[in-house]
């Protein structure tokens, strides 16, 4: 795979939602929230905590196909 084939988002994305599970599940926290619509998403605490784990994610892996 060259690094042209990289998804940076989708990995990164794949990458962060998969840490914020862990990391919400060693706290014992239940990290979403369902919408009077029936949306279910994450709370807003969850969120910004993934975009977090989001940026670091994409740093280092940006850092590593330069």
């Amino acid at each position: 795979m060259s690094n042209k084939d990289i998804n940076v988002v989708e990995m990164a994305s794949d990458i962060a939602g998969e840490w914020l599970a862990a990391e919400m599940s060693l706290m014992g926290v239940y990290p979403y929230v369902t919408a009077e619509n029936g949306d279910v998403h994450y709370t807003e605490t969850a969120q910004d905590r993934f975009n977090e784990i989001y940026d670091t994610v994409t740093g280092i892996i940006e850092e590593q196909i330069k």
